[in-house]
C-alpha cells in the first residue's frame, strides 16, 4: 500500500512538475513575445511621434527661408537634432538634406511617407535606406499653410537601437527560460507542496505594483518547487520590464521638457488660478523677466502685460481659444510685438489650464513698415515724372502754334521723363528679381583685371565729359570664381555713382586685394563725400544723400540698393567709408573661391 501511496504521489507531482513546466514555458513565451512586440511597437510610436513634432518645429523654422539658406538651415538642424533631416518640395524635389547632397538625389515623390504628406498632412514608413543602407523610420511633415503648402520636410532615425533592444531581450528571456527550466525539472516534486505559499508572494507582489510600488518583487517562501521559483522569476521579470517602460516614459517627459525649453516660440502654462506654472527661456526672453522668479506669480505679476492677463483669464473662464496682439517695450527703447495665442487645457478633474502661445512678430512688423514705404517711395517717385510728363503734353496741347522749337523741347523731355521711367522699372524689376531669389548664379573663375577694364570702358565716356580719371589697380592675371555678369553689374553701379558725385578733374579708383579667405573689391573717389548720419541709410531703396544733384544724374535711388542685393547673393556683403569733400570708399568682401566649381547636372 505504501508503495502505491508512493506511486499516486509521484504521479501527482509528476504531473504538478508538467503542469508546472507547461505553465511556465507558456508564461515565458507569452511574455517574451508580449514584451518583444511591445517594445517594438511602443519604440517605434514614440519615435514617430518624436520625429513628427521635430518636423513640424523645422517646417515652421523654414516657412520663410530663402532657397539659398535653406541647405545651410537643414544642415545644422541636422547637426543639432543628431538625425537625416530632408526637405522635399511640393513636386519631389529634394532641395536640401543634412546627409548627403541633396543635388544629386533622385525625385522623392514616389517615397509612400511623402504621399502620404502632400495629401493628409503627414505620413511615415519603415524601410532601407538607398543612400544610407540601413533600415530607416522616416516621418514626413507638409509644411506652410493649409491653403498653401510650401513641401515636405521629412526626418529619417535609423531603426538599429530597436534591433539590438529585441536582441537584448531574446537572449535574457532565454538565459532566464532556460534556467526556470532546469530548475523545475529538479525541484519539481521537492517544491510541490510549497506551491501556495510562493503564489501569495507573487500574488502580494502584483498587488504592490498594482498600488504604485514598482519596485516590489516575489520572493521564494520556505522551499518551493522550481516550477514557482521559475513563475517567481518570470513575474519579477516582467516587473523590473515594467519598471524599466515606466522610466523610458518619465524620460520621454523629460525630453519634452526639453523640448519645451528650447522651442524658440515662447510657452508659458498658466493654472486655473492664473498663476504661472511652466515658462520656457524663449517666453523669458521675448517679455524680458526671469523665470525662476516668474514661476508662481499670477500672470499680471510675472508679466506686467494688462492685455495678455485679461487674454488668459478670458479663456481660463470661456474655456475657449483666444488670441491677441501684445506689443511691450524692449531693453533697447524700442518695442517688442508679440502675437499671443492661448488654448484651454483640460485637467482630469474636470477643471481647465491655460497655455499661452508667443510668437516674437518684430521683425514681421519692421518688415511691413519697410513694404509700406516702398509702395509710398515709388509712388512718389512715379509721380514726378508722370507729372512733369502731363504738364508737357498739356502744353503742347493747349499751345499748338507754339512753334516747332517748343514742341521739339517739350518732345524731349517728355522723352527723357520717359526714359527715367523706363530706368525705374528696370530697377525695381531687378531689385524684386534679386530680393526674391529667382535669380540663379553662374559662378565661372573670372579674369578680375580683365572684368575691371571691361567695365571701366563702359563707363568711360561720362567720366571724359566730366574730365575724371578711371584708374584700375588690380593685379594682372587676378583670378576669382563669381558670377561675372553679376559683378560686373555691382561694379558699374559703384564706378557710376562714384563718377555723378566726383567733380571736375577727379579721379575714381578701382583695387582688388585678398584678404585671407576673402578678396576686397573697392570702389574710391575723391568727390564730394557723403555726411556721417546719412552712412546707415546709403544702401536703402529710393534713398539720396543730395536728391537735386540724383535727379539731375538720372539716378532712380535704387543702385546702391541694387548693389546690396547683388553682393550679399553672391555670398559677399559691403560696407562705405566717407569723409565729406574727401571722397568715399565703397568695399566688397566675396568669398576668394580659387577652382572653378563643377558643371551641374541637366
Amino acid at each position: 500500500m505504501q508503495r502505491i501511496e508512493n506511486l499516486r504521489l509521484l504521479s501527482l507531482r509528476a504531473r504538478l512538475a508538467g503542469t508546472f513546466l507547461l505553465i511556465i514555458v507558456l508564461l515565458v513565451g507569452m511574455a517574451g513575445w508580449y514584451l518583444l512586440h511591445w517594445t517594438e511597437t511602443h519604440y517605434t510610436a514614440v519615435l514617430t511621434d518624436e520625429l513628427l513634432r521635430e518636423g513640424r518645429t523645422i517646417g515652421s523654422i523654414i516657412d520663410h527661408a530663402t532657397p539659398r539658406e535653406l541647405p545651410a538651415l537643414i544642415d545644422q538642424a541636422g547637426r543639432d537634432l543628431g538625425r537625416r533631416i530632408t526637405i522635399i518640395s511640393l513636386d519631389g524635389r529634394v532641395i536640401a538634406d543634412s546627409a548627403g547632397d541633396y543635388r544629386q538625389m533622385p525625385g522623392h515623390a514616389d517615397r509612400p511617407e511623402v504621399r502620404q504628406a502632400l495629401v493628409s498632412g503627414y505620413g511615415s514608413s519603415v524601410r532601407t535606406s538607398s543612400t544610407l543602407k540601413t533600415r530607416m523610420l522616416y516621418v514626413a511633415t507638409r509644411y506652410g499653410s493649409e491653403n498653401q503648402p510650401q513641401g515636405v520636410a521629412r526626418i529619417a532615425e535609423p531603426l538599429s537601437t530597436l534591433r539590438l533592444a529585441t536582441t537584448a531581450i531574446q537572449r535574457t528571456f532565454l538565459l532566464a527560460g532556460l534556467a526556470a527550466l532546469v530548475l523545475a525539472a529538479l525541484l519539481a516534486v521537492w517544491l510541490a507542496s510549497s506551491v501556495t505559499a510562493p503564489l501569495k508572494s507573487v500574488v502580494s507582489a502584483a498587488q504592490r505594483i498594482a498600488s504604485g510600488d514598482l519596485g516590489a518583487r516575489a520572493a521564494a517562501i520556505g522551499n518551493p518547487a522550481p516550477e514557482v521559483s521559475a513563475l517567481a522569476e518570470s513575474f519579477n521579470d516582467m516587473a523590473g520590464q515594467l519598471q524599466a517602460t515606466i522610466e523610458e516614459i518619465t524620460g520621454q517627459k523629460t525630453r519634452m521638457q526639453t523640448l519645451f525649453e528650447r522651442v524658440a516660440d515662447g510657452l508659458m502654462l498658466v493654472g486655473s488660478d492664473a498663476r504661472i506654472q511652466m515658462i520656457n527661456p524663449a517666453a523669458c526672453r521675448m517679455l524680458s523677466i526671469d523665470g525662476g522668479q516668474t514661476t508662481g506669480k499670477t500672470v499680471i505679476e510675472g508679466t506686467l502685460s494688462h492685455d495678455l492677463s485679461g487674454l488668459v483669464e478670458r479663456v481660463l473662464r470661456l474655456r475657449e481659444p483666444g488670441a491677441l496682439d501684445v506689443t511691450l517695450p524692449a531693453s533697447d527703447g524700442t518695442e517688442t510685438a508679440l502675437q499671443a495665442y492661448v488654448d484651454p487645457v483640460p485637467r482630469a478633474d474636470g477643471g481647465a489650464d491655460a497655455l499661452v502661445l508667443l510668437r516674437d512678430v518684430t521683425s514681421w512688423r519692421r518688415l511691413e513698415a519697410v513694404r509700406r514705404d516702398f509702395v509710398a517711395n515709388v509712388s512718389h517717385e512715379l509721380r514726378t515724372p508722370l507729372a512733369s510728363m502731363r504738364a508737357m503734353a498739356e502744353t503742347i496741347q493747349l499751345h499748338p502754334d507754339a512753334g516747332p522749337d517748343v514742341a521739339a523741347g517739350l518732345a524731349q523731355s517728355i522723352v527723357q521723363e520717359t526714359d527715367r521711367l523706363n530706368l525705374l522699372a528696370s530697377d525695381l524689376l531687378e531689385l524684386a528679381e534679386t530680393e526674391s531669389g529667382q535669380r540663379e548664379a553662374a559662378p565661372e573663375e573670372t579674369d578680375l583685371s580683365e572684368l575691371v577694364s571691361e567695365m571701366l570702358d563702359t563707363v568711360r565716356p561720362t567720366a571724359e565729359r566730366k574730365g575724371i580719371e578711371m584708374v584700375s589697380v588690380v593685379r594682372t592675371g587676378e583670378r576669382l570664381v563669381v558670377d561675372r555678369g553679376c559683378l560686373s553689374r555691382i561694379l558699374v553701379n559703384l564706378v557710376s555713382n562714384a563718377v555723378s558725385y566726383t567733380p571736375q578733374g577727379g579721379r575714381v579708383t578701382v583695387s582688388a586685394t585678398r584678404q585671407g579667405d576673402e578678396m576686397a573689391l573697392s570702389v574710391e573717389d575723391n568727390g564730394i563725400g557723403i555726411p556721417p548720419e546719412c552712412l546707415p541709410r546709403v544702401f536703402e531703396r529710393f534713398y539720396r544723400v543730395d536728391r537735386a544733384r540724383s535727379r539731375e544724374s538720372g539716378g532712380t535711388g535704387l543702385g546702391l540698393s541694387i548693389v546690396k542685393h547683388l553682393t550679399e547673393a553672391l555670398g559677399g556683403s559691403v560696407s562705405v567709408a566717407s569723409e565729406p569733400g574727401k571722397g568715399t570708399v565703397f568695399t566688397l568682401l566675396l568669398p576668394s573661391r580659387q577652382a572653378a566649381p563643377q558643371a551641374r547636372e541637366p
